[in-house]
């Protein structure tokens, strides 16, 4: 999964997939890649 912060300002999101709600916090205009499903939400 990529997540991409195109604004001046620090931001939250979380994103719901399959294996649960995923939370990440991203500087501005900063872009993170991550692994979905490593870890199954129970």
């Amino acid at each position: 999964m990529v997540v991409i912060n195109n604004s001046d300002e620090l931001q939250r999101t979380t994103i719901e997939t399959e294996y649960g709600k995923q939370t990440m916090e991203l500087d501005p205009y900063d872009t993170m890649i991550t692994h979905i499903g490593l870890t199954k939400s129970v």
